[in-house]
């Protein structure tokens, strides 16, 4: 499926499309658009991107080693009591990549995670299922399955 944002990835379910602002240190509001497909109840599949402000003082730090490091920190955080499996830096295309495994033991539930940087876009591919679930071929194929469009 192509979607406005630029991409084109397969989802397991037609997903329900939000947009919502964040306030940013950096400058301007940032509109983060997500694509959520949830097909049952252990499952759940997302896409988010938003454009950084171009007034971002150091462009050049965007997918840098310190910039992923600070969104992972900010990811364990939000999971309140969540524990870093693996983190490992990568090439989507030419773009810089993370890709991230979180348990969140408290929520019982399992969160994989690749951030792409595209220029001043980022783009996050989520993955959450229900502890114990084995999700590996599902995430394999969406992570697969997405393509830059530009």
């Amino acid at each position: 499926m192509d979607f406005a944002g630029e991409f084109s990835v397969l989802m397991p379910t037609r997903p329900q499309e939000s947009t919502t602002t964040q306030p940013s240190t950096e400058g301007p509001p940032v509109e983060m658009h997500q694509f959520v497909s949830d097909p049952d109840a252990s499952r759940e599949f997302t896409v988010i991107y938003s454009d950084l402000p171009r007034s971002i003082e150091n462009t050049q730090a965007l997918g840098s080693t310190a910039f992923f490091d600070a969104l992972q920190d900010v990811g364990l955080k939000v999971l309140g009591k969540g524990r870093l499996v693996y983190s490992k830096d990568g090439q989507f295309a030419s773009c810089p990549m993370r890709e991230i495994l979180f348990e969140a033991e408290e929520k019982q539930a399992t969160c994989h995670l690749r951030i792409i940087m595209a220029g001043l876009r980022m783009y996050q591919l989520i993955v959450v299922y229900s502890t114990g679930l084995d999700a590996a071929q599902d995430t394999d194929t969406f992570f697969k399955s997405f393509l830059l469009l530009h």
